[in-house]
């Protein structure tokens, strides 16, 4: 869609299964998508698909005003892919983004994998609580029930969700990993790690689930590790980010039909050609401080000085230490 791989939603599935039946007058009246997703959570059963957890992010993600980041190229995609990150939740300053916002990446391919443009939740288990509970309230009369859960219920965890692109009976499935604040860095490290850490959706009381094909796990390992790479870039560079569409681009364009008010945001590179995909940053890492003989350490994130190779720097920057105010 217009050069970028957007989010696809379970609820532009739903949209679009629905348009074969339904006249386009009723599909413009207002709420139609909503009494869709009501109609759809009365079917039995749909309550424990992980269609019902990501409409639930959706939720949020609506009621947040559809915040979606667009990188402006396949350089700074790959760049991103190959700085080093040495992170955890707690160190993004998670609460400075909404509790549910998309990535759309520039069309191209990370490591042999393509990338799917993917929605992203963050919570501890009480915040879940909360999302399925107003979800459950506003389209089944009553509280939905969590699917997935984690051993410490103060833990902050990653939901990454996205449309696959094998269909199935003429249905894409829905992919979506939860990554536990204490699982990120062996999840960002390879995607052997990645597999070995967070294992499969097996709860006996979720419906339609799969396991995942090994090239499924190694896009899935692409596209949460690209997503958490350009959440570290947005934190070390806010102004790099800018409001509105990418160049050459409009709503028309990179938004279905009833998403009525997208919040889009550029993310930039100053000084990063657009058709240089060989340019990279050669160091670029960041880290936490260390932890203290005490078992204390400093809040913060460290940027270590970078330097780009094979592009022409016009107004060259270094970002060498970002703290902010948090617990």
């Amino acid at each position: 869609m217009g050069g970028y791989r957007v989010y696809e939603s379970v609820r532009g599935e739903i949209y679009r299964l629905a348009r074969k039946t339904v006249s386009k007058e009723e599909r413009r009246r207002s709420g139609f998508v909503d009494r869709l997703v009501t109609e759809y959570m009365a079917i039995p059963g749909s309550n424990r698909t992980l269609d019902a957890a990501t409409l639930a992010d959706e939720t949020d993600w609506l009621d947040a005003g559809c915040r979606t980041y667009f990188p402006e190229s396949e350089a700074l995609v790959q760049v991103l892919w190959r700085s080093r990150m040495d992170v955890t939740l707690e160190d993004l300053d998670l609460p400075s983004f909404p509790r549910a916002f998309a990535a759309a990446w520039p069309d191209c391919e990370v490591d042999g994998s393509g990338l799917a443009g993917c929605l992203a939740w963050w919570g501890r288990a009480a915040d879940r609580l909360e999302s399925m509970r107003k979800f459950g309230s506003r389209y089944m009369g009553g509280p939905a029930r969590a699917i997935g859960g984690f051993e410490d219920p103060e833990q902050l965890a990653l939901h990454v969700s996205y449309r696959g692109s094998e269909k199935m009976m003429g249905l894409s499935p829905t992919l979506r990993c939860s990554v536990p604040s204490k699982h990120l860095r062996a999840c960002l490290a390879s995607d052997e790690g990645f597999r070995t850490s967070l294992g499969m959706y097996r709860s006996p009381e979720l419906v339609g689930a799969m396991d995942l094909t090994e090239a499924e796990v190694k896009q899935q390992y692409v596209v949460v590790r690209s997503l958490i790479h350009l959440m570290v870039y947005l934190k070390a560079r806010p102004e790099a980010v800018r409001e509105g569409w990418p160049d050459g681009r409009n709503q028309r364009d990179l938004a279905p039909v009833w998403l009525k008010s997208p919040r889009p945001s550029v993310v930039t590179c100053p000084g990063l050609e657009r058709d240089s995909p060989s340019a990279h940053w050669r160091t670029w890492h960041f880290r936490t401080y260390p932890t203290k003989r005490d078992g204390t350490k400093r809040t913060g994130l460290v940027s270590v000085r970078g330097t780009m190779v094979n592009a022409e720097l016009k107004e060259p920057r270094t970002v060498e230490l970002v703290e902010w105010k948090g617990e």
